[in-house]
């Protein structure tokens, strides 16, 4: 595959896409201005079918500072594209819902689906992409309001799927994120903030790793149960409460400012650990409050942590923590 570079200055070039052969160029249009991306549009309305990959994205901080591609319909305009790389754009479902299209990857955009939103099953739109990277993109329905359900079912070609957006870029974002026996789904990882739920169902045999996070004021929630016996061993001890937390203790001591607890319980549970009220040689970790910790590190100890360093001097395996620790490497992390 030939790879193009045409940039804003030089627009003429994209006349070299004229009777190329399907498939045969990737062409690198990036940082460009509004004017530049409507000529690009027009362009590839008469010449995508040459294209086998794109990259294009809008410049910064040129203003809006996302340029508007929900006319644009990729699948029509670009039949034979395998790779899609587009930033600071707004876009229809056609990115997703496309003949060839295998990698996808968005930064800093606007995606405005259906809702819900299923992909690989018997009714649902067909797709081929097999990797989704999502960075800093506000996903949403047609009302620009967050997507209640992105759902992918037994007929997706899904590997991959990396989900990134902090609190200063995402507005709108699945609130329930659904892989539902997805047979080649190896990874994913999804940190969002906000409060939204992952759900893994049905078969999953190849998956081996997933990342979640909500940060520091977002609740997210994990649901395995419906994982099905054809499913990788790892999925498998997901699903019955042997996940990494399995046989491991957690005790809260004091009050905490910044850790949702609500979450940490339903986390750490869903990993197999188990949430104790007092402290005994079977405990894991004594995660303290702020006030606690520093009283701790100045050894000026509360009664309660206390009686938690003495089991350790008692020889128990207890790991006093503060709860930054917790939610950086516990909460928030691969599991």
């Amino acid at each position: 595959m030939e790879k193009l570079f045409v940039r804003s200055s030089a627009l003429e070039k994209l006349e070299h896409l004229a009777g190329r052969p399907p498939a045969s160029i990737h062409l690198v249009a990036k940082e460009y201005d509004h004017p530049g991306l409507g000529a690009l549009a027009a362009a590839l309305r008469e010449h995508g079918a040459a294209l086998g990959a794109l990259e294009l994205s809008l410049a910064f901080p040129h203003r809006p500072f996302t340029h508007d591609l929900r006319e644009f319909d990729f699948a029509a305009a670009c039949p034979y594209l395998e790779t899609l790389s587009v930033g600071r754009c707004r876009l229809n479902q056609t990115v997703l819902l496309h003949p060839a299209l295998q990698k996808v990857t968005l930064e800093d955009c606007w995606l405005y689906t259906p809702d819900p939103f299923r992909l690989g099953y018997p009714s649902s739109p067909f797709s081929q992409v097999a990797v989704l990277n999502l960075g800093e993109v506000n996903w949403g329905n047609l009302d620009e309001d967050c997507l209640s359900t992105l759902a992918f079912g037994p007929g997706t070609a899904l590997r991959s799927f990396c989900y990134y957006g902090d609190e200063d870029n995402i507005e709108i974002y699945p609130e329930t994120i659904i892989f539902d026996g997805c047979p080649g789904l190896t990874e994913a990882a999804i940190h969002l903030y906000g409060d939204w739920a992952l759900k893994l169902k049905g078969d999953l045999p190849h998956l081996d790793a997933f990342s979640a996070s909500s940060q520091r004021y977002g609740n997210h929630r994990l649901y395995f149960d419906k994982i099905g016996d054809g499913s990788s061993a790892y999925a498998l001890r997901l699903r019955d409460g042997q996940g990494p937390f399995a046989g491991q203790q957690f005790l809260f001591v004091g009050e905490f400012r910044y850790l949702n607890l609500n979450k940490a319980r339903h986390i750490i549970t869903q990993l197999g650990g188990a949430v104790v009220e007092t402290a005994s040689l079977a405990l894991t970790y004594a995660v303290l409050g702020e006030k606690e910790y520093a009283a701790y590190e100045a050894g000026e100890p509360s009664s309660q942590v206390a009686e938690i360093a003495a089991l350790v001097e008692q020889g128990a395996a207890v790991e006093i923590v503060d709860d930054g620790k917790l939610r950086g490497w516990i909460i928030d992390g691969w599991y």
